[in-house]
């Protein structure tokens, strides 16, 4: 299960202790702040109005590799890919077997992603990511959307945040055809990292509130001057955080066909 933050990371800055919450022992410490957050993403998710591990249009965009890179490739400036870099790399198949090397973390990517313009329709290509340059031991392979003939596309295949992906070295652009690939940029989507450290707060808030509770004595109704904690998770700074990163959109269009006629 992935969450917007790490257990580790709740436990650095909250300082909590298993013995504080009545646990018999770090792991079960573990599994409770594992739990907790997953109900702050949750909490997260409904603010915001979307998954914002599942929804591919969200994210940083961290570049992975830059056009020229690319094994074989030769640089090119007479055509614009979609994001308007004019650097581009121009790949001529034979099989097409195209690699990057180097050292590659996507194990925070949620999505990869890259320009590509064939020369010829293509149904399919094949993306390879081997742990060695060698590239024979293949850590992960995932197949691109089908591309039109000369048309720069934006083809993006979802990784989900995979903990292997921590330590690639190649990274391969297959077909099983000839053809002419243009290349702009390579990059990946990750979750912000200002999200993470909501998320770890927020949680933090729990701990808090969850150690609160097992201190506190009970209060009679009498007793005046008592105060009770206000019970708050995502407490209105967090909220006003959470603002700056847009709330995705419940607006939709729908295409009528025809005229309407006066009546």
């Amino acid at each position: 299960m992935k969450y917007y933050s790490t257990v580790e990371d709740v436990i650095v800055y909250s300082g909590i202790e298993f013995d504080k919450l009545n646990l018999s022992n770090q792991d079960e410490l573990k599994a409770l702040i594992g739990k907790w957050l997953l109900q702050i993403k949750s909490l997260i998710d409904r603010n915001r109005g979307r998954d914002l591990l599942r929804d591919l249009s969200f994210g940083d965009k961290i570049d992975i590799i830059n056009p020229y890179e690319w094994n074989l490739g030769t640089i090119k400036s007479d055509d614009l890919p979609l994001n308007g870099d004019n650097v581009i790399c121009e790949i001529e198949g034979i099989g097409s077997i195209n690699t990057a090397f180097g050292e590659f973390d996507l194990s925070k990517a949620k999505t990869f992603e890259i320009v590509l313009k064939p020369n010829i329709d293509l149904t399919s290509i094949k993306i390879n990511m081997y742990k060695d340059e060698k590239k024979e031991l293949l850590e992960s392979s995932f197949i691109l959307p089908s591309m039109s003939e000369d048309e720069w596309k934006i083809a993006r295949a979802y990784l989900g945040m995979n903990d292997e992906l921590v330590d690639i070295k190649a990274i391969e652009i297959f077909s099983d055809v000839n053809v002419e690939l243009k290349i702009g940029q390579c990059y990946a989507k990750e979750i912000p990292e200002g999200i993470h450290n909501i998320a770890m707060r927020a949680c933090a808030n729990m701990v808090k509130l969850a150690y609160m509770n097992r201190e506190s004595p009970v209060i009679k109704i009498e007793d005046l001057n008592a105060t009770l904690v206000k019970d708050e998770i995502l407490t209105a700074e967090l909220r006003k955080e959470l603002g700056l990163y847009l709330k995705k959109s419940n607006i939709e269009f729908t295409r009528v066909e025809g005229l309407l006629e006066d009546e």
